[in-house]
C-alpha cells in the first residue's frame, strides 16, 4: 500500500470512527434515559464530566501525552473559562433532558437551527456581520426546521423548548470561546479543552444535581445503576472527544461538518429502527430544506474566507485549500499580517524576504492533499501531516516577525 493510500485509509477511518462514536453516544444516552431505567439527565452529565476531568488530567498533567502549550493563568481561568464551563454545563443538561421528551430524529432535525443561533448570537456580540442575504439564509433554515417539527408525531413543546435552550447555550458558548479564549491566543484541542472545562462544568452540574436529582435517585427503587452501562457511557463520551481530536488532526473541520450531515441522516434512520420513532414525509422534506440552508451557510462562510485571503494577496487556489484546515480563525488576521509584511519588505526587513507564501500554501493545503493524490512533495517526501502544520506555524511566525519589524521602524 502506497503512503498516500495509507493516509487515505487512516483519514476515512477517523471519519467513520467519529460518526460511530458520535451517533453511538447519542443513541446510548437516549437508551439510558428512556429505556434502560435511569431517567436522571443531570446525574448522567455529572458522571460524564467527572470521568472526563479525571482522564484528561491524567493525559495532560500526569502522562503528558497531550501537550499543554501555555497554562491558563488563574484570573484568566476565572474570567473566561468558568463562564464557558457554565454555559457548557447548561448545554449538556438541556441536551440530555431533551431525550426525555423528543425522539432522536426530532432532536437531530432541531439541531439544524444551530447556524441560526450562532448567527444571531454572533451579530449580537459583534462577531458576525449582518446582511440581508444572511438573514434570508437563516429564514430558510428556520422554515425547514419548522416544517420538520410540524410533521413530528407526538410533538412535545416542552422538549422542543429544552432543545432550543441547549442550542442557545451552545452557540453562546462558542461565541464566548471566540471572544475570551481565541482573542487571547489560547489554542486548545478537544483534550486540553476537557482538561480546563470539565472540572468547571462538573462543579456547575453538581449543585443542581444535588438539589434536583440526588434525593429522588436515592429513593428510586426502580432506578437501574449498572457500573458497566453508566461507566461505558462515560468512556464513550470521552472517546468521542478523543475522536474529534484525531479527526481534525487527520482531516479538517469542513470534513467534520460534511460527516455530521451523514451522521444526522443515519441517526434519523436508526432512531426509527431501534426506538420505533415515526418519521413522516413532511418531517423529512422540512429537514431537507433546512439542510439546504445549512449547506448555503457553509458555502457563504467558505466564500468569505476565500475572499479574505485573496484580498490579502494570497493565491486563490491556496485560499481555497486553506479554508479546509481546522482552526481557520487562526488565519483571520492574515490580511493585516500580509499588509505589515509588505510594508516591512519595502523597509528592507530581513524577515520579509523569507518565502512566507510558499510555507503558507504548504501548511494550509497539505492536510487534505491526499484527496487529490499523493501527499508527498519534494519538501515533504514522506507526506507527513506534521510538516504542513509546522510550515503553517512558521509562516505565521515569519509574518508576525515582519509586523514587529515594521512597527519598530
Amino acid at each position: 500500500m502506497l503512503p498516500w493510500q495509507r493516509q487515505a485509509v487512516v483519514s476515512y477511518g477517523t471519519v467513520l470512527l467519529w460518526i460511530a462514536l458520535s451517533g453511538g453516544v447519542i443513541l446510548l444516552n437516549k437508551y439510558i434515559l428512556t429505556v434502560y431505567g435511569f431517567p436522571y439527565p443531570l446525574t448522567l452529565c455529572v458522571i460524564h464530566m467527572a470521568f472526563c476531568s479525571a482522564v484528561s488530567y491524567v493525559l495532560v498533567a500526569v502522562l503528558k501525552w497531550v501537550p499543554l502549550e501555555a497554562p491558563i493563568e488563574h484570573d484568566v481561568y476565572l474570567r473566561s473559562v468558568v463562564p464557558i464551563g457554565g454555559l457548557y454545563a447548561l448545554s449538556l443538561w438541556c441536551s440530555n433532558a431533551a431525550y426525555m421528551y423528543l425522539s432522536v430524529a426530532s432532536i437531530q432535525m432541531t439541531k439544524a437551527l444551530m447556524p441560526v443561533s450562532v448567527f444571531v448570537v454572533g451579530v449580537g456580540c459583534g462577531l458576525e456581520q449582518y446582511s440581508h442575504a444572511a438573514l434570508l439564509n437563516m429564514l430558510l433554515i428556520t422554515v425547514g426546521v419548522s416544517v420538520a417539527s410540524l410533521g413530528v408525531m407526538n410533538f412535545q413543546l416542552q422538549g422542543f423548548l429544552v432543545q432550543l435552550a441547549a442550542i442557545a447555550c451552545e452557540s453562546t458558548r462558542l461565541a464566548f470561546v471566540q471572544m475570551f479564549l481565541q482573542k487571547q491566543g489560547l489554542k486548545l484541542n478537544p483534550i486540553t479543552t476537557m482538561y480546563y472545562l470539565a472540572p468547571a462544568c462538573f462543579m456547575f452540574l453538581s449543585l443542581p444535581c444535588a438539589f434536583l436529582e440526588a434525593q429522588p435517585l436515592a429513593h428510586d427503587a426502580h432506578a437501574v445503576m449498572s457500573v458497566s452501562v453508566l461507566g461505558g457511557s462515560a468512556v464513550a463520551a470521552f472517546a468521542l472527544n478523543l475522536s474529534i481530536y484525531l479527526l481534525i488532526g487527520e482531516t479538517s473541520a469542513l470534513t467534520m461538518n460534511v460527516a455530521g450531515v451523514i451522521k444526522d441522516w443515519a441517526l434519523i434512520y436508526l432512531s426509527a429502527f431501534y426506538f420505533g420513532s415515526v418519521v413522516t414525509k413532511l418531517s423529512l422534506h422540512g429537514y431537507f430544506v433546512a439542510l439546504v440552508g445549512v449547506c448555503i451557510y457553509n458555502y457563504r462562510k467558505f466564500s468569505a474566507a476565500v475572499t479574505s485571503l485573496d484580498t490579502a494577496g494570497t493565491d486563490i487556489e491556496v485560499a481555497k485549500q486553506s479554508v479546509l484546515i481546522h482552526d481557520f480563525q487562526e488565519f483571520s488576521d492574515f490580511r493585516s499580517f500580509a499588509r505589515a509584511k509588505r510594508e516591512a519588505a519595502a523597509a528592507g526587513s530581513p524577515a520579509a524576504s523569507k518565502n512566507t507564501l510558499g510555507l503558507f500554501a504548504s501548511g494550509c493545503g497539505g492536510s487534505l492533499r491526499w484527496l487529490f493524490g499523493s501527499s508527498k512533495t519534494p519538501e515533504n517526501p514522506k507526506g507527513e501531516t506534521t510538516t504542513y502544520v509546522d510550515d503553517a506555524a512558521q509562516a505565521l511566525l515569519i509574518v508576525r516577525e515582519a509586523s514587529m519589524d515594521s512597527l519598530q521602524r
